[in-house]
């Protein structure tokens, strides 16, 4: 290596290991933590550690999500499968095993009776989740499922897809109701809002927008990102959603407003993609997870990180808090689901 070369090696091999995680403009933390699985966390609290490490350790896991009364978790995988465990001894219940291709996308509905799945075979399956039937396959988008979410009163499934649009669906009849057409890349996250009145979607487009989802009108855009819109989550009490991107950002917005509360640029490299966002139910914090290993935790009324789980050995794509917000799962492409204490 020429001397000129060694020396932008050695200024960017110092610059790496010095990256500020910067919360907001007035805020940064100059920690690193690197991964480790004999050290799960860095600079977390005390109450806060690695519960344990659930799975085959045969396929990456793409997706996890809690039951709503936190009895099962559900994860999704490559090998088109859908795995059910439980999370208090780690042991599986049972799989779900009828899609062709990687499984994406999870959602149970709100009273605890179906899973809904979403693949790269273009199919959205219903499961019973206490019998582990196979209910229903819903056809129609002509790419990949990206993601699913079911409407507070568990009557109408969303999914989001790489077709670039989002279809609604009638859980009991499985009749499509209306595809929802304005995003111009794969629709990679939706979520609705506790009362029902809104979806969300978060696109490649760069934008998060907001639906009525009983007529189909497109309420507004959110425009901050300056690249895909890979995740979202909204709050417990509707007034708070967080979009993660693949510009390495993570935004907090007011959902009366539109606007912008606050940017969190939380991961070391500037190439990395935020790909999972979760809020905790007491709305005290927020998790984040991207192509960088470690997951992340910050304290959303102070805007400080506050927590690095660093037990993975590959990208986490998928974080979810149980409904009681005491655990958090993640699942990686270290083909492991990780469960840890949270509060």
């Amino acid at each position: 290596m020429k001397g000129k070369d060694r020396l932008i090696f050695l200024v960017s091999l110092a610059i790496f290991c010095a990256s500020s995680i910067s919360v907001f403009a007035q805020s940064t933390t100059t920690e690193f933590c690197s991964a480790s699985t004999t050290t799960p966390t860095c600079n977390c609290p005390a109450n806060v550690h690695l519960l344990r490490t659930v799975g085959d350790n045969l396929y990456p896991v793409y997706t996890v999500t809690f039951s709503p009364d936190g009895q099962v978790l559900a994860s999704g995988s490559n090998q088109g499968t859908v795995k059910l465990w439980n999370p208090d001894t780690g042991k599986l219940i049972r799989t779900l095993s009828r899609h062709s291709d990687s499984v994406w996308a999870i959602a149970i509905s709100p009273e605890g009776q179906t899973l809904a799945s979403g693949s790269s075979d273009h199919t959205i399956k219903l499961w019973n989740l206490r019998t582990g039937e196979l209910l229903s396959t819903l056809t129609g988008h002509s790419d990949s499922v990206m993601s699913v979410a079911f409407s507070p009163d568990g009557k109408t499934i969303a999914s989001g897809s790489s077709d670039h649009t989002i279809k609604l669906w009638n859980l009991a009849t499985s009749e499509l109701l209306r595809t929802l057409s304005g995003h111009s890349d794969a629709v990679e996250s939706v979520s609705f809002t506790p009362d029902g009145q809104t979806l969300a979607s978060g696109s490649w487009d760069g934008t998060v927008k907001l639906w009525n989802p009983r007529s189909g009108v497109l309420l507004s855009t959110l425009v901050g990102h300056s690249d895909s819109v890979r995740a979202i989550t909204i709050s417990h009490d509707g007034q708070i959603l967080a979009s993660g991107s693949k510009d390495n950002t993570i935004n907090l917005w007011d959902l009366r407003t539109g606007k912008i509360l606050r940017q969190f640029t939380g991961h070391p490299s500037p190439l990395n993609s935020i790909v999972s966002v979760a809020i905790a139910p007491n709305q005290k914090f927020f998790a984040a997870s991207n192509d960088f290993k470690p997951i992340r935790l910050w304290n959303m009324d102070t805007g400080e990180l506050f927590c690095v789980l660093t037990g993975h050995a590959a990208t986490t794509f998928s974080v979810a808090f149980s409904p009681d917000g005491r655990m958090l799962a993640t699942g990686s492409n270290d083909k492991t689901i990780k469960i840890w204490q949270i509060q």
